[in-house]
């Protein structure tokens, strides 16, 4: 699916940069979020 790739994508974002870019607008490490996010990609 593009959408979890995507998603992925911005993930490789973040590990590398705290506040990594993902399509022009800054990805904010919300850490609820990001293990909501998570949890979705890992199904």
């Amino acid at each position: 699916m593009k959408f979890k790739e995507i998603i992925k994508s911005s993930f490789v974002l973040v590990g590398f940069s705290a506040a990594g870019k993902w399509s022009g607008d800054i990805v904010h490490p919300i850490p609820e979020l990001w293990e909501k996010s998570y949890k979705f990609i890992s199904e």
